[in-house]
């Protein structure tokens, strides 16, 4: 019993200490930002995206490895295609995903982008997956898809029941997190995605903090053959 009182008692402890911070120190820090302009926005928050990728995520370096972008067709559904996407990032590290392409997208033509994340013990076909089922996602990817948007469902690595958490608990002595490594995943995803053509994503998710947009998807068009298009498959480095 005194365990769990002292457990208690340093649990209300700290969470005084972050109402304190987050009514004190955050409103002044953020006074400083500018919303004038998506421009000054993006200039004027630098400082807080770099801060909270330095201190609170935990930044490692830049993906190392060429994306080596490997695809595979594994949905062909009346109103688009769906394929596997699996990308380098760094030794022993992969990124992967479920990419759908509706079939009506002409060539050079340029669409809207839906990035469609799954949840906790989660996988990307959870939102992808045209015969998914479950209580909670009701395919809204696929339903996306159908009205013509692209979509990337990137798989992430809360999987495993505790499993993912010996990655945090490795991490924290030496200032990492879990999304250390998931934001050199998206930026792979990002490269892969968008080395073809400016961006014109929508976003169901966006980290804040990176100063350039999360994904984009070329134009594309697939012959049906269970690959993207070549331009699409070797084009994308780091």
């Amino acid at each position: 019993m005194a365990i769990r009182n002292s457990h208690h008692q340093s649990l209300q402890m700290l969470a005084r200490g972050i109402s304190f911070l987050r009514q004190s120190v955050t409103p002044c820090e953020w006074s400083k930002a500018d919303s004038s302009s998506p421009e000054r926005w993006n200039q004027s928050t630098r400082f807080f995206r770099d801060y909270i990728w330095e201190e609170v995520i935990g930044r490692l370096p830049p993906p190392s490895l060429p994306a080596n972008p490997r695809t595979r067709l594994i949905y062909d559904e009346p109103k688009f295609r769906g394929y596997e996407v699996v990308l380098d990032v760094w030794p022993d590290v992969s990124a992967s995903g479920i990419l759908l392409v509706p079939k009506d997208l002409r060539p050079n033509e340029r669409r809207p982008v839906v990035v469609c994340q799954h949840g906790l013990e989660g996988r990307a076909s959870d939102v992808a997956g045209p015969q998914a089922e479950g209580r909670y996602y009701h395919q809204f990817a696929v339903r996306l898809a159908e009205q013509g948007f692209v979509i990337y469902a990137p798989q992430n690595p809360y999987i495993g029941e505790d499993r993912f958490r010996l990655i945090q608990r490795k991490g924290h002595p030496i200032k990492l997190a879990l999304f250390s490594s998931v934001l050199g995943q998206h930026q792979v995803a990002s490269v892969f995605t968008g080395s073809r053509l400016e961006a014109r994503p929508r976003f169901a998710f966006r980290p804040c903090w990176m100063d350039t947009p999360f994904l984009s998807v070329p134009a594309i068009s697939t012959s049906g053959s269970g690959k993207l298009p070549a331009s699409i498959r070797t084009t994308a480095t780091c």
